[in-house]
């Protein structure tokens, strides 16, 4: 005879596959877990990999790309694993975006959309919102986000729809505004999804901002994080943008190397007063 505690992991199994578990509940689950692991983002339990923890000290998350391949984007935390090199004394988290897996078992709650049009405001709140929690958890004094590609996109968002959360951000091979990058890409358009392009007013003008594309991106043309560049400048924002000459998307040993000393010399950088 089964058990009631059984009938109801069975039920809620169930349930949990058919997104009917109310997602307070989620939430909490999480919040019991292992914050190295996950963390509470608005209300999904959002999945990391940490790589290094140092109480106290400076947070860098680094984000992934839509990887429409259907692999998982495992490159970011070997990326992440290269910034504990030249940073050791840090933390630096790895985060799966909503509805994206590791391969090796970790998940992060929500939907990828078919890994498309899905830089939605559910999504780049949930992953600001763990961004926030990962920082107080690990009393961060400054919080820095490293993101690629759609990873780069949800770093913008964020900075415009919560500015608090943020002190510096690397954009690599950014596709800043939304419509262009689909016009660019003779793609279809991706209505859900919000556009960096849409919230520079909201940047705070304090946040450091660089951005890096590769001449030969094809994807996410150069064009794209040099005109959002622009006009942070235009409103008095710190930024910079820098073009690869030979790279192209993909996060290449190369073009990595090149990000890696910027990386370090925001971290270095002294904290501004807000």
């Amino acid at each position: 005879m089964r058990t009631p505690n059984f009938t109801r992991i069975a039920l809620t199994a169930v349930l949990m596959a058919l997104g009917m578990v109310p997602s307070s509940a989620l939430a909490n689950d999480c919040d019991r877990s292992d914050p190295t692991n996950g963390v509470t983002g608005g209300n999904y339990c959002i999945a990391v990999e940490t790589v290094t923890t140092n109480p106290g000290a400076p947070l860098v998350v680094v984000l992934h790309g839509d990887m429409s391949s259907g692999k998982p984007p495992s490159y970011a935390t070997r990326f992440a694993k290269r910034i504990t090199e030249r940073n050791p004394d840090i933390t630096i988290v790895s985060m799966l975006r909503p509805g994206y897996d590791n391969g090796d078992g970790k998940k992060s709650q929500g939907s990828t959309n078919g890994r498309r049009d899905h830089y939605t405001g559910v999504n780049v709140d949930a992953v600001g919102d763990a961004i926030r929690n990962l920082a107080a958890h690990h009393k961060a004094p400054r919080t820095i986000v490293v993101g690629h590609s759609g990873g780069a996109a949800t770093a913008a968002l964020i900075a415009g729809r919560q500015p608090e959360v943020l002190d510096g951000m690397v954009l690599i091979s950014c596709p800043c505004d939304i419509t262009r990058w689909r016009l660019e890409r003779n793609g279809s358009a991706w209505p859900s999804s919000l556009s960096p392009s849409d919230y520079v007013d909201q940047v705070r003008p304090d946040l450091q901002i660089t951005a890096v594309t590769g001449r030969n991106d094809d994807n996410t043309q150069p064009g794209l994080a040099k005109s959002y560049v622009a006009e942070i400048r235009e409103r008095g924002g710190i930024a910079n943008f820098l073009e690869i000459p030979g790279e192209r998307h993909f996060l290449s040993t190369k073009l990595a190397d090149q990000v890696l000393p910027m990386i370090s010399e925001m971290v270095d950088s002294p904290r501004r007063s807000r």
